[in-house]
């Protein structure tokens, strides 16, 4: 009868409280409560464990600071999970995931750990690499490279000795622009300074001219030259033995070249190539003239002062005042010729037969005299590039007036 009496009060009391009998009902023989519209209740896990609210960084890794090519290193981070019933636990870096680290480029990092869903990020450095090539030069001992240079202190590298080169003077070290490397300078990424090097004017060993020529990968054709520069008195041309030794030593080597005499000198300042020496003459395609050379000897009729020069595209001096008549007669592959502001004569016949010549840069500061026929036979396109001021002033000179004027 009370067993009774307590089953009957349970079955009001849930009555009251809008429950049904249907939802009290339940095969394992435990009451279960319907909410019906009831507010949701507070998420409780399956397990009844608290929920995870976040996760903290309370140390941070011994290492950050790396290397290229090292791997991320957890080694003293120390992560704590924080719960929703207030307690929290340390977790084992074993347990985290981990993000966002490459030693591959330099700069800084942002790592992420992760834990429950949850992350934090914290940054670690990469430290930026320097790479010096020598561009052909080496540090002795046959050493060509050296092992690339981490920017540690202060995003800093210090200079490394400077390498050599046969027959060259180191200029310093530059970034790939051209603009030389100042090494109080922090570097803001991965970089590559390049030796600069300056070519020694040769003086008058030509065993040495040979074997440098030799040693060069370009000079196989007109558009590919190896850049030569002299500096040898050459004395009288027609009878000292210098001009004549630089020519055998360029044919010997068998390369094209840009020759550069403008360190050079000549007897009187009188250019004269000689027609009697002919090797080597073919293998020069730009000639630069001593600066102290004021003159550039002629020819006849016969044959020009140039005759030889077969490949001779370009021509120049910074010292030339006149050119004798017939100088490049008949001179098919010359192109261009600059004349200096010094400049004042052009002989006759001084281009006649330059089939080729389309550019005279002229820049002389008075219109030059020129004799007859001077450019006769020359291309059909010649133009005469002068000084934006003397413009006029050619096109009015009677001389001058027929040709192709153009301000420079």
């Amino acid at each position: 009868m009370k067993n009774f009496q307590k089953l009957i009060g349970i079955i009001a009391l849930a009555a009251v409280i809008g429950f049904s009998m249907a939802a009290c009902k339940n095969p394992s023989g435990t009451i279960t409560i319907d909410p019906g519209e009831t507010e949701e209740p507070e998420e409780i896990t399956e397990s009844g464990d608290p929920t995870l609210n976040e996760i903290g960084i309370q140390i941070m890794p011994v290492k950050t600071m790396y290397h290229k090519g090292e791997e991320l290193d957890l080694t003293g981070l120390e992560i704590t999970a924080y719960y929703s019933d207030s307690t929290y636990k340390t977790i084992d870096i074993k347990n985290l995931s981990v993000s966002g680290f490459d030693s591959v480029t330099g700069g800084n990092k942002l790592i992420t750990v992760g834990f429950g869903g949850k992350t934090k990020t914290f940054g670690v450095k990469v430290f930026y690499t320097v790479i010096f090539d020598a561009m052909g030069g080496n540090w002795g001992a046959g050493l060509t490279t050296i092992p690339p240079v981490d920017a540690v202190t202060d995003n800093k590298v210090s200079k490394p000795i400077d390498p050599a080169k046969e027959f060259h003077n180191f200029t310093g070290w530059h970034t790939k622009g051209g603009s030389t490397w100042n090494f109080s300078s922090q570097v803001a990424e991965d970089i590559t300074l390049y030796a600069g090097w300056e070519l020694i004017p040769f003086s008058d060993n030509m065993d040495d001219i040979t074997k440098y020529l030799k040693s060069q990968t370009n000079g196989s054709n007109i558009y590919n030259l190896v850049y030569l520069p002299i500096s040898i008195a050459f004395g009288k041309m027609t009878t000292d033995a210098h001009w004549k030794n630089l020519l055998n030593a360029i044919d010997a080597a068998n390369k094209f070249v840009y020759l550069d005499l403008s360190g050079s000198t000549v007897d009187s300042n009188f250019f004269n190539p000689v027609n009697s020496f002919a090797k080597g003459k073919d293998k020069i395609v730009s000639l630069v003239l001593p600066d102290t050379s004021t003159t550039i000897f002629g020819g006849d009729a016969s044959e020009g002062a140039f005759k030889y020069f077969t490949a001779l595209y370009k021509i120049s001096g910074a010292g030339i005042e006149v050119i004798h008549d017939y100088s490049f007669y008949n001179c098919p592959s010359l192109r261009q010729i600059e004349l200096p502001a010094k400049f004042k004569t052009i002989g006759n016949y001084a281009f006649y037969g330059c089939t080729n010549l389309s550019r005279v840069i002229c820049y002389a500061s008075s219109v030059p005299a020129i004799g007859l026929n001077a450019f006769l036979s020359t291309h059909e396109s010649l133009e005469i590039f002068v000084p934006f001021n003397m413009v006029g002033a050619y096109q009015n000179d009677v001389n001058w007036k027929k040709f192709t004027i153009t301000g420079k």
